[in-house]
């Protein structure tokens, strides 16, 4: 075979080799994608890295976890009269709204009477779990949730922006969480707040006043203190407490001093502070010959006072003007 033709046939072999092995590899970068999910179409929801493995992962979970509301509260004590709603997921026929018994029972209609009152929430979801998973449902997630709470309340009167009675709705409310919820104290309150709350052999003995009767504890408690962070004066209240919050003591000041007026009475009020409160004495004013009228068997008396002695409920100060 002449020189020529061998040439040309090693020529078209190398082609027809090149052509081959382009072919191959087009196909291996583009056919064998389609090949692969055609076989295996989860492939696309295999996650290259962890993070997006825990990605994935959370947002499948997520569509199975049950969204709690933001009030949701584990420790709340179901009591008679409360309404709860009990939600047993992926099963809304066993789900539903439910009053508790003034005996303590809730009736379900798949696993009967059931003891609520004394329970938490958490504990009461717990109950329930283990009943249907006792031969009803494989895993039950159930919560618990009061939607109305009439079971503690506490009654709220006096200088109060909305006395009214309030309805506990955790395990443990402050004062200032529960005066906060009736819209806070009107201009016109006391700073001292009055508890009266029904004795209780068990409890533990405060260290703030009171007064003890037969069956009633009045407790006083410094609200302005509490409302500054005083933890001993922040008490949590109770079901059945009755809070009332007296208007404030007053004394007038008139006379030779910057803003006169009517003021709040403050313990431990003296006669030189009261001035001072009142923007202190003018140019003209007499301090040291500064009087009290005060009533004294319902009779209003002019006293002589000294500028340490303290005020009192109703004193009217007058500062007098100098004579020179």
């Amino acid at each position: 075979m002449p020189q020529y033709f061998k040439d040309f046939s090693k020529r078209m072999r190398n082609i027809v080799i090149f052509v081959t092995q382009s072919v191959l590899l087009i196909f291996f970068l583009f056919l064998a994608p389609i090949i692969s999910d055609f076989f295996n179409p989860i492939k696309d929801k295999i996650p290259e890295k962890q993070s997006d493995l825990k990605n994935l992962l959370s947002g499948e979970l997520l569509a199975k976890t049950p969204v709690l509301p933001e009030n949701y509260s584990e420790d709340y004590i179901i009591g008679p009269q409360d309404v709860i709603e009990i939600k047993v997921w992926d099963n809304e026929d066993l789900s539903g709204k439910v009053v508790v018994t003034l005996d303590g029972y809730i009736n379900h209609h798949l696993i009967g009477k059931i003891k609520a009152s004394g329970l938490s929430t958490g504990k009461m979801a717990k109950k329930i779990t283990d009943l249907l998973a006792n031969g009803y449902l494989v895993n039950p997630q159930v919560t618990v949730q009061v939607v109305l709470y009439k079971s503690q309340k506490v009654f709220l009167m006096g200088e109060i922006a909305k006395p009214d009675t309030y309805y506990l709705q955790k395990k443990k409310t402050t004062l200032v969480e529960i005066i906060a919820r009736a819209g806070g104290l009107t201009k016109d309150a006391d700073r001292e707040v009055i508890l009266v709350r029904t004795k209780d052999s068990n409890e533990k003995k405060s260290n703030l006043p009171d007064k003890n009767t037969k069956n009633k504890l009045q407790i006083i408690v410094d609200f302005q203190n509490a409302l500054e962070g005083d933890l001993s004066q922040n008490i949590f209240v109770q079901s059945g407490d009755s809070i009332f919050v007296p208007k404030a003591k007053t004394y007038f000041i008139l006379g030779e001093v910057k803003n006169s007026g009517k003021y709040k009475l403050e313990k431990g009020t003296t006669i030189l502070k009261a001035i001072s409160i009142a923007g202190g004495e003018t140019e003209k004013a007499a301090i040291d010959r500064t009087k009290i009228i005060r009533a004294i068997n319902k009779k209003k008396t002019e006293i002589d006072v000294k500028l340490h002695d303290s005020v009192q409920p109703g004193d009217i100060i007058v500062v007098p003007e100098s004579w020179f």
